[in-house]
């Protein structure tokens, strides 16, 4: 009988255990959905397919987070074919951030958890230049092609940047919601640098217009449709070739398409002669360079921010010597003009 009578309270006691025990055990699942610590088996938080991505989401997360860029640094995720393991790493991350905007061919050939996906450039589609018609070209081994499709370095644009950043953010805290004012705060500070962007988009566009209002036609040509959002920011029109990848040798079609585009030009009565800007990838040959500035082209180094730089500078560090660099090119070349 004493026993009998001692059972309620050993229930009682029983079940406040288990309570407790199962209310530990939803705090520690809570941790897990927001993705803090990765797990052995390579799953992330936050999985991001570009540098870009990559920079800015630890700029805003810090450690609160775990944030891992799925794509190897040797490739950009244009180029990169995700393997089984990379698809299940992606599959396991609670938040997938890619940069969108065509920057992932791959992203229709995998299934990955929609609602779990986030497309940074969601908030910009309207924006996207688009290359319907392309030209039909040779260079490699891969034989003749063309590039159709979307240009993909929306972050060129310091505008299409701050709203990118937006959207990482969101992401973030919702995600993580306990560190929502954290996350505000940083992408502030993030806000700045890219106003700072702004200032110095203004500053080249009022230089590219005093260079023009002499009479003179400022022409600006690429290696690359990559810089089209940047050219269209500043007010430039610009023409750009289909140079190969960067480590792949320039063929000959590739040398005389530069050399009739600039053939053409000096028919133009127009031009004055002026010299032209040639925006070039940093990441390509000395002999590139050599090659452009033999035919007369004022070359500029353009940094497309796709893979780690030697110094581990931020991205929006980065982007802004692209810009300090293309004014000193147009300021180094005002006395020639005038």
């Amino acid at each position: 009988m004493r026993l009998s009578r001692q059972l309620p309270g050993l229930f009682i006691l029983s079940c406040a255990l288990l309570s407790a025990f199962m209310s530990g055990c939803s705090d520690a699942s809570r941790e897990d959905v927001a993705g803090v610590q990765a797990s052995s088996g390579g799953s992330a938080g936050i999985a991001v397919t570009s540098l870009v991505l990559e920079d800015l989401t630890r700029s805003i997360v810090a450690d609160s987070v775990e944030v891992v860029n799925v794509v190897p640094a040797s490739k950009p995720s244009r180029l990169w074919k995700p393997t089984s393991k990379d698809v299940k790493q992606l599959q396991g991350a609670q938040r997938i951030l890619i940069q969108g905007a065509g920057y992932e061919p791959w992203r229709d050939r995998i299934t990955v958890p929609q609602s779990r996906l986030i497309d940074t450039s969601s908030g910009y589609y309207d924006q996207l230049i688009r290359i319907p018609d392309a030209v039909t070209h040779q260079h490699g081994p891969d034989g003749r092609h063309s590039h159709p499709g979307t240009v993909w370095a929306t972050w060129l644009d310091p505008e299409l940047l701050g709203s990118q950043l937006q959207r990482i953010t969101t992401a973030c805290s919702e995600l993580v919601p306990d560190h929502r004012d954290d996350y505000e705060q940083r992408t502030a500070r993030l806000s700045a640098e890219i106003e700072n962007l702004e200032r110095q988009i203004a500053s080249i566009t009022s230089l590219s217009e005093q260079i023009s209002g002499e009479g003179v036609e400022l022409e600006v040509l690429s290696d690359t449709s990559a810089p089209l959002y940047l050219a269209r920011r500043i007010g430039w029109k610009l023409s750009w070739l289909h140079w190969p990848e960067p480590g792949e040798l320039l063929s000959d079609s590739d040398r005389e398409e530069l050399k009739e585009i600039l053939n053409e030009r000096a028919k133009k009565s127009e031009a004055n002669g002026a010299p032209a800007l040639f925006l070039l990838r940093s990441d390509r040959s000395p002999d590139d360079a050599v090659f452009a500035e033999s035919l007369g082209l004022k070359v500029v180094r353009i940094d497309l921010c796709e893979k780690m730089s030697d110094t581990a500078a931020p991205v929006i560090k980065r982007l802004e010597k692209n810009l300090q660099e293309i004014e000193k090119a147009l300021v180094s070349s005002e006395p020639k003009i005038r």
